[in-house]
């Protein structure tokens, strides 16, 4: 067998085998370093429930059982019905169904003798009244109802787009629990690593073959890296728990994600998405939402400073009265009247002070200024959805070619620990050199997991961004593997 790679060998199987775990004391009473033993594997994981993962998995019971989700499904089903009462209210007349009725049911006192007998009958009256409807009122009643039809349909939009984004939050989330347990296997290694040399260091010290010093600095690499795992750990569980609460899984549970991701260069364009994003970005389609509103807001606003006269007919009600002695079914639009009259009003006022200024100047004011604010809101977003998403290229860009490089780095890494360790063991060079490759391959390691998770969460929130559920040529379901 070639020498040069025993040691490695030595090292893959020993990583396996010896165990791992915290120390009190480097040395016995004697001042011989003390022996110890602690799975690295303790028994935290009682009463845990074990559970696979995978992407697809996640999105559909996220989509199914948010908290999040449910409520948007009741807040749709308040909207529809506001809707309904603003549709039915300006294209109907209201037409109710109106019962008063009086009855004596007790005389404590009649001219000073008290009965306590039941006098009488009931009387009063039961109807259908239609009420008043406007027929004309120069366009007013239907911008009115043009901005609580534009309202509506956005808010409802809003609910879909919230839809959209918590699918993205879900895979985003998906991804980072994944790179948690990356993380967590990366300081696993550290720690085998760390454990290996610490032991054969103590075999060492014990025959005297290695000064107390660098006995003791092994043992420091093996306690800090054990200390790195026991955090890495720890994070590992909070993901797990906030995957829990997004998916609305029981608590307690812990995710085993057998998928890798797949690293994927962006493939659209900053000015593709600037393009997509000014009719799909959810901003700005609000801004659009309160300009379009804010213009008709401002055209009431000036109608209502006109004497114009509003044209509405009284419908009237069919009324049945009854009482003692009365027993009689009529129609009338006023009492005693049954005609059925097209009416012209006009109601106007022109403030001289007070509320709303001379002749109502500052009322009309305040909706200018107000849709002014709306048309410079309007560009705002567009120019910070514009920066917002060439601030996101820029930085995926750079993500993809740090990417490259830390590959790269991993790799030599990985190469130059096996030949200082191989060279540690022969004592043909120090423990500092060591202990320094195993801490940078461990933070490239970590560093090119950490910018692959960053670089799948710019481009979520590119789409987020862009108002969209997958980039073009970048469906996220499928950016995994088995």
């Amino acid at each position: 067998m070639n020498k040069v790679k025993l040691p490695v060998i030595l090292l893959f199987f020993a990583s396996f085998i010896l165990p791992t775990g915290p120390l009190h004391n480097a040395f016995g009473q004697d001042g011989t370093p003390k022996k110890y033993a602690q799975n690295i594997n303790n028994n935290e994981t009682e009463g845990i429930q074990l559970r696979e993962l995978r992407l697809n998995e996640t999105i559909e019971q996220g989509l199914r059982r948010n908290h999040d989700q449910h409520l948007r499904h009741y807040e749709g089903g308040l909207l529809d019905i506001e809707w309904k009462d603003t549709y039915s209210s300006f294209w109907f007349p209201q037409v109710n169904i109106v019962m008063n009725s009086q009855e004596v049911i007790g005389k404590l006192r009649s001219k000073g003798e008290s009965t306590s007998g039941i006098p009488g009958s009931p009387n009063g009256s039961v109807g259908l009244e239609f009420g008043e409807y406007t027929i004309f009122n120069w366009g007013k009643g239907y911008l009115e109802y043009q901005n609580a039809r534009n309202s509506y349909k956005r808010n409802r939009d809003i609910l879909k787009e919230k839809r959209r984004e918590l699918k993205l939050d879900l895979i985003a989330e998906f991804f980072n629990l994944l790179y948690l347990k990356k993380t967590e296997q990366i300081q696993r290694d550290q720690l085998r690593h760390a454990s290996f040399v610490y032991r054969i260091n103590r075999e060492k010290f014990t025959l005297k073959k290695i000064r107390k010093q660098e006995f003791l600095q092994s043992r420091d690499e093996y306690l800090r890296a054990q200390s790195e795992y026991n955090d890495a750990r720890a994070n590992v569980q909070l993901g797990d728990e906030n995957m829990a609460y997004l998916i609305n899984d029981p608590g307690n549970i812990s995710y085993n994600i057998k998928q890798d991701w797949i690293y994927k260069k962006i493939f659209i364009t900053a000015q593709e998405a600037i393009r997509i994003s000014t009719q799909r970005n959810p901003d700005v389609l609000n801004s659009v939402t309160s300009l379009d509103n804010a213009g008709r807001s401002y055209d009431i606003t000036m109608k209502d400073d006109l004497p114009l006269p509003k044209i509405t007919v009284n419908l009237g009600t069919y009324k049945h009265t009854f009482g003692k002695g009365i027993n009689r079914t009529r129609y009338e639009t006023t009492p005693g009247n049954s005609n059925i009259e097209v009416v012209a009003t006009i109601n106007a006022s022109w403030a001289l002070n007070g509320e709303g200024g001379l002749f109502n100047s500052r009322s009309r004011k305040h909706a200018l200024i107000t849709k002014n604010m709306a048309i410079r809101n309007h560009f705002k977003q567009k120019h910070l959805v514009s920066s917002s998403i060439r601030e996101i290229f820029k930085n995926i860009i750079n993500l993809q070619n740090n990417i490259e490089i830390i590959e790269a780095r991993v790799k030599s890494l990985e190469k130059l620990f096996d030949t200082i360790l191989d060279n540690y063991i022969k004592n043909k060079t120090s423990f500092i050199n060591l202990s320094d490759v195993l801490k940078k391959m461990t933070y490239s390691k970590n560093d090119l997991v950490l910018t692959k998770l960053k670089h799948i969460d710019y481009k979520i929130k590119m789409a987020k961004v862009i108002g969209v559920e997958n980039l073009p040529n970048d469906i996220f379901e499928q950016l995994v593997k088995e």
